[in-house]
């Protein structure tokens, strides 16, 4: 049998069958059907969450009532010492890596930019400087335009005020260039 419905017929007063087939088409009918399923579990599963939840209340309650009458009344000491202790703080490495950027940052660098700037002489070019904050030293990487330049550079810097232990590191003739120019690296400490 197929499925039929009926429906009222007002110009002759009587009730009628009809296939309703041509009325809604067979994806409607389906998407119908599984709405209605859908529904009846969204209601099935909103009673489960009320059943527990009210059974969580229940338990919840019990463990309330079970603890209150299992707990030792509280003991007064005759005595009381007050200790004090340090709290402990773990460092981690990003910690401490983070620690020493900030400390690059908020570290006063114009002491040491001005002390090297005052020694400047036309025959040196400065290529790097290199600070260490941790232990106030420094190191300098340039080119002069020949030994003895090169040799007052670093006495003039060994007499600025503000730093101490300048030494010439390393340097080298660049044979490679014409003008035979000399590659070096100083060192030393500033008082930050």
């Amino acid at each position: 049998m197929k499925l039929a419905q009926w429906r009222w017929q007002a110009r002759w007063g009587h009730i009628e069958f009809a296939n309703l087939g041509h009325v809604l088409p067979r994806w409607t009918r389906m998407g119908l059907g599984a709405l209605l399923i859908t529904l009846c579990l969204l209601g099935w599963q909103w009673q489960q969450r009320l059943a527990l939840e009210a059974s969580h209340a229940q338990l919840q309650a019990a463990l309330t009532a079970a603890s209150i009458k299992t707990s030792p009344p509280p003991i007064k000491p005759s005595v009381t010492l007050k200790t004090t202790r340090a709290p402990v703080l773990k460092v981690s490495a990003a910690q401490k890596a983070l620690d020493r950027a900030t400390e690059q940052l908020t570290l006063d660098w114009l002491p040491l930019l001005a002390a090297i700037e005052s020694a400047h002489q036309t025959n040196i070019a400065l290529l790097a400087l290199t600070p260490n904050p941790q232990t106030a030293r420094f190191q300098l990487k340039g080119e002069a335009k020949h030994y003895q330049a090169l040799l007052a550079y670093v006495t003039t810097l060994q007499s600025v005020k503000g730093l101490r232990e300048v030494h010439l590191q390393k340097h080298q003739v660049i044979e490679s260039h014409p003008q035979l120019p000399v590659s070096f690296e100083i060192e030393g400490q500033w008082q930050p």
